[in-house]
């Protein structure tokens, strides 16, 4: 990304298809390979990149969309009635800016970046969108572009976050602290006490805090964040649900389970609702949750968030992953329990076909889930398949270390 940055548009594409070589390629790194090609003249690589394109993006017509931008071929005015919160609206602008300065138009670009300054949350794009605009300024031959407010400390608060993330993560996050600090009064100075920029630095600041073991700060900081988005933002944008969840990780180390367990529900509710709740972390989420309402005899709950958990986690992980296999092996005894056997019979032939097919599991796991098949052949009536089934178990579990 720094070369992309530093406009060294053939370095970028070379490193770019080079990444694209040697596996899947990142949506994010997708649209830089496509406006380095554009901007280095390579019009035959940018060909071959394009045509396949559909299928990179397959079932996911978002990214193919803001692709279709990047490579001028619809209107963005289109694919902006079709966002559905402002963090896709500030990816139409960026996108759309990028076509901008790839045709030669500076000033329309500008207009664009700022749009999409406004809208973007913390991450890959807004620190593209950044740069642009910082380069846009530099390129200004006599009367400088007039920058948007707050345009002119984005481009400070780039550098010290880059400084701040780079001693973050090599693990000196105390020496990290005062720059994060620092950004935090730039936003503040800038935008005032309830701008959702500021907002964004109060939460980085609580996970700071948070790697460092100072909970009582790193709770202020979240809450304070939290009471700003929610004001300005709304109690479901993005950015509220993430603070929500690191506020709700908080209280939960500090032994407030049922407060912080409250926060997770809503989270995942919010982004079920929104379409959001597609991802491994969505999954994770729900499962953790669905143990703790196992824990207090929410059997119900439970099974409600189970059910969904596994639908997300066969969707990105896959039909035998472990992670889907981890939440079978929850919600097949569940179901047993409450006497649902012929709900949990496919199911569990599912994670009994999982466990079989590891060579790797530890015996016992293969011994609980014929366990659990014979519990539910005997549930069904078919005691001599029930039968079976526990022989075939015992004689595994005899043989275990």
């Amino acid at each position: 990304m720094r070369a992309f940055l530093q406009r060294d548009y053939t370095v970028t594409g070379e490193r770019a298809l080079a990444l694209m070589g040697s596996g899947p390629i990142s949506h994010g790194l997708l649209q830089v390979l496509l406006i380095a090609l554009q901007r280095s003249g390579q019009a035959q690589v940018l060909a071959q990149v394009a045509a396949q394109i559909p299928q990179i993006a397959e079932g996911v017509p978002w990214d193919r969309a803001l692709l279709q931008i990047t490579l001028g071929k619809t209107d963005p005015n289109t694919i902006l009635s079709e966002a559905r919160d402002d963090a896709q609206r500030g990816e139409v602008f960026y996108y759309a800016a990028e076509r901008m300065i790839t045709v030669g138009n500076p000033e329309k670009a500008f207009d664009l970046l700022r749009h999409a300054l406004e809208l973007l949350p913390k991450g890959f794009e807004r620190i593209l969108a950044s740069g642009a605009i910082s380069h846009l300024q530099s390129d200004a031959p006599t009367a400088p572009l007039q920058p948007p407010p707050g345009t002119a400390v984005d481009v400070q608060v780039s550098a010290l976050n880059d400084k701040a993330i780079e001693l973050f993560q090599q693990g000196n996050a105390r020496e990290a602290l005062p720059l994060f600090e620092q950004i935090s009064a730039l936003r503040r100075q800038a935008g005032g006490g309830n701008d959702p920029l500021y907002a964004e630095t109060l939460y980085d600041l609580g996970a700071v805090h948070v790697v460092l073991g100072e909970l009582d700060k790193a709770e202020f900081q979240y809450r304070a964040a939290l009471a700003i988005q929610e004001a300005t933002l709304g109690t479901n944008h993005a950015s509220a649900l993430a603070t929500r969840k690191g506020l709700a990780g908080v209280l939960a180390t500090q032994g407030d389970i049922d407060t912080a367990t409250l926060m997770y529900r809503q989270v995942l509710a919010a982004e079920k609702k929104d379409g959001a709740h597609h991802t491994a972390e969505w999954a994770d989420m729900a499962l953790i949750q669905a143990r703790y309402c196992m824990a207090k005899g929410d059997q119900a709950g439970a099974e409600a968030l189970l059910r969904d958990a596994l639908d997300v986690s066969r969707e990105v992980h896959g039909m035998r992953a472990p992670a889907t296999v981890e939440v079978l092996y929850h919600l097949v005894p569940l179901l047993i329990n409450r006497r649902q056997f012929a709900e949990a019979d496919p199911l569990c032939m599912e994670l009994l076909g999982a466990r079989r097919s590891n060579r790797e599991q530890q015996p016992s796991d293969l011994a609980d889930a014929l366990d659990c098949m014979a519990q539910i052949a005997a549930g069904l009536g078919d005691s001599a398949r029930a039968e079976s089934l526990w022989q075939e178990a015992l004689a595994i579990s005899s043989k275990a270390p």
